[in-house]
């Protein structure tokens, strides 16, 4: 599945996966979680602008990882970078 908008300038590829339901969440139809959704992006964003352009409401309530790596939503993203977004599990 692959997302694109119409920008003048640089762009950046990125592709976001999203785990525990929030592809459902979000309606996304044909989903594969392990392509996930490739986007063009216009130039480096945050991450948070594009997840929230998504329809996620409150970023802060996932895990969100780059890379393999933890981050903030408010991280800005790069060219290629894989985000995965993810629920957070709590319990004990």
């Amino acid at each position: 599945m692959s997302i694109g908008f119409d920008v003048m300038g640089k762009e950046i590829k990125v592709r976001i996966k999203f785990f525990s339901g929030i592809d459902k969440e979000l309606g996304l139809l044909n989903y594969n979680p392990a392509e996930g959704v490739e986007i063009k992006l216009p130039g480096r964003k945050r991450l948070r602008s594009v997840l929230v352009g998504f329809g996620l409401k409150k970023v802060s309530r996932f895990a969100i990882f780059r890379n393999g790596e933890r981050i903030s939503a408010w991280a800005k993203l790069n060219d290629n970078d894989e985000v995965s977004c993810l629920k957070v599990s709590g319990g004990g």
